[in-house]
């Protein structure tokens, strides 16, 4: 077994979550130089070991955002997968607009036309917008177990930050639109 930490490659997790799905199959780990393999019911997965040290992480979640709202998980993943139905190469990504106590979701493709999702929300901030890659929203909306999730902003070329819980945390870099 390595001394330490060690980092396994997300697609082999990814692998590894598909074949495992099931509550009371066990899987082994075992360690073979650089790699790592794992036994799962009469599925064996092996992978390289990725070489170095995990970034130090903490340094870039942000800590002074003053924009905060909170959005249900569900009506959320909807609204991005809507609004992103019309986002495209050209456009990038999806616009979160958010005002008081409004948040717009959208998109615009110059050849099909412009997607708009409005929710209502509790804020009394400063309006502001930025943009997402809806990708990465999707993949983490499927993701929250909780009903409910913080969404925290600063300028729009700053990553937002999503919170579920009090130990799940993800950062979203923002793209330009």
């Amino acid at each position: 077994m390595p001394d330490g930490r060690i980092i396994v490659p997300a697609k082999t997790m990814a692998l590894l979550d598909k074949i495992g799905a099931e509550n009371e199959v066990k899987v082994s780990v075992r360690f073979v130089d650089n790699q790592i393999v794992f036994a799962c019911g009469q599925v064996v997965v092996s992978s390289n070991l990725v070489e170095g040290n995990f970034p130090k992480y903490e340094d870039i979640i942000p800590t002074d955002y003053e924009n905060k709202v909170s959005l249900s998980t569900e009506a959320a993943l909807s609204a991005v997968r809507r609004a992103s139905l019309l986002a495209n190469e050209e456009s990038k990504g999806i616009k979160l607009s958010l005002d008081k106590d409004a948040l717009v979701f959208s998109s615009r493709a110059p050849e099909t036309g412009d997607a708009q999702i409005d929710m209502a929300v509790k804020y009394d901030g400063a309006a502001m917008e930025i943009g997402f890659n809806p990708q990465f929203m999707i993949d983490v909306l499927r993701v929250i177990k909780t009903s409910d999730f913080e969404l925290e902003l600063g300028d729009a070329d700053r990553p937002g930050l999503i919170r579920s819980g009090s130990n799940f945390l993800y950062i979203v870099m923002p793209v330009s639109l």
